[in-house]
């Protein structure tokens, strides 16, 4: 029984030292398993958006033309010309346009002074007032001659100033302007009545009160015709004596004793 004993601890313990080969020291370390490294992805650099630059806003250069409608009721500054010569000159069908401003902006002050310019370019200049068959002497003082642009009856007129007396003598061109049918003859109150009949004349002056002082129709001898004038005695301003005369409507404004016979048989327009 004890020999049996003994054989069975005698094999189990082999078997325990076969188990063990590595001695009772060594310490069973299980394999190692490799920490798995996360691939590392470099942080995106972010592409630089380029800034935006604004659209540039054009600079706006005022157009060189207005628009009539938008300056009809304003007031417009003639041009003043020194002598017949400078007055002429705008009229030249050879003039340059970029140096003659009158040329240049025609069409900015509306179409009445756009066929005004056109007209007596095609004309080849304005009349002017005779004396004795001599040019008026202009004012040496004052602006000699002025083109307005839009004057009375909303048309253009030019002034021109007397140098031997406190006369200005306008004109413009009726026939050209209007389209009134105007016969050769017609005295100048039956012009104003066709083209306003509202306008100070024999027919209505009741309806002007203490403005005008008398209103009536004269026959007067210039140097070349006789014409049938309408005189305005104005009570507060200069008076004034229309005549129509080849087309053109003139205005004689003066004090009434200053357009005396003689001034007046010394005058003529071409």
């Amino acid at each position: 029984m004890k020999t049996k004993l003994i054989c069975i601890l005698t094999a189990l313990l082999i078997t325990l030292t076969s188990c063990n080969v590595g001695g009772p020291d060594a310490e069973s370390t299980p394999a190692e398993t490799p920490i798995e490294t996360p691939e590392v992805t470099p942080e995106a650099t972010p592409e630089e958006t380029p800034k935006e630059t604004p659209e540039e806003t054009p600079i706006e250069t005022p157009s060189s033309t207005v628009d009539p409608e938008k300056e009809k009721n304003h007031e417009i500054s003639p041009f003043r010309f020194s002598s017949y010569e400078k007055l002429q000159e705008c009229f030249s069908s050879e003039a340059n346009a970029e140096n003659n401003v009158v040329q240049y902006q025609k069409e900015r002050y509306g179409d009445d002074f756009n066929l005004f310019v056109e007209y007596l370019t095609r004309k080849g200049g304005a009349n002017i007032p005779f004396i004795n068959g001599e040019p008026m002497p202009l004012h040496e003082d004052w602006n000699q001659c002025s083109l307005f642009t839009k004057e009375r009856y909303r048309l253009p007129w030019i002034w021109y100033y007397y140098r031997d007396a406190d006369i200005i003598i306008c004109l413009t061109y009726f026939s050209v302007l209007t389209d009134t049918e105007i016969p050769q003859d017609a005295t100048a109150s039956e012009v104003l009545n066709a083209y306003d009949s509202t306008s100070p004349n024999v027919h209505n002056k009741q309806d002007f009160g203490e403005d005008y002082l008398d209103i009536y129709e004269k026959e007067i001898q210039l140097a070349d015709r006789k014409v049938t004038a309408l005189v305005c005695d104005v009570a507060k301003n200069r008076d004034q004596v229309y005549i129509y005369y080849d087309g053109m409507m003139i205005i004689i404004y003066a004090p009434l004793e200053e357009i005396s016979d003689e001034f007046l048989a010394s005058l003529s327009f071409g």
